[in-house]
């Protein structure tokens, strides 16, 4: 996105990417007009190059330099709390699982209907067959013709 002095932070293609220094300069403007309730901190890593063992920050990098410079661009430490755990937490408490019923266990399935019962529940059975109800059992030997019903 454009920043104060006309350069892109981000990473846009090949877009040069902004200075920690411009980004915790933006950052400090954000929080004087009230936007750190707003703002999540974190960092991304898509070049080998920002990797420690190829001589990058590594992910310590925001806690161990960024957020320093945050302090020295007049960022409170209430705001960086907020920015970094209450948001985060915010964020990811937004969604609640929904209760899940425990769904009895399956014994068989009707032949008619193809439903799932109980295994404790009895079948109707006709020559190899089982059926959850007499009405399923009717209705199967009419389709197939295996009997008749009187």
């Amino acid at each position: 996105f454009p920043d104060s002095e006309g350069g892109v932070m981000g990473t846009l293609g090949r877009v040069q990417l902004a200075s920690d220094d411009r980004v915790a300069y933006a950052i400090a403007r954000l929080v004087e007009q009230g936007f750190s309730g707003r703002l999540l901190l974190s960092h991304g890593y898509c070049f080998k190059m920002q990797w420690t063992n190829w001589g990058g920050m590594g992910f310590g990098h925001l806690l161990q330099r960024f957020v320093p410079r945050l302090r020295r661009s007049g960022v409170k430490q209430e705001d960086i709390d907020r920015m970094l755990i209450q948001n985060v937490k915010e964020l990811l408490t937004f969604y609640k699982t929904p209760k899940v019923e425990k769904q009895p266990e399956i014994g068989w399935l009707c032949d008619h209907c193809g439903k799932g019962q109980d295994k404790e529940k009895e079948a109707f059975t006709k020559f190899r067959f089982q059926y959850c109800s007499m009405k399923c059992l009717s209705a199967h030997g009419k389709k197939t013709n295996y009997w008749t019903d009187t």
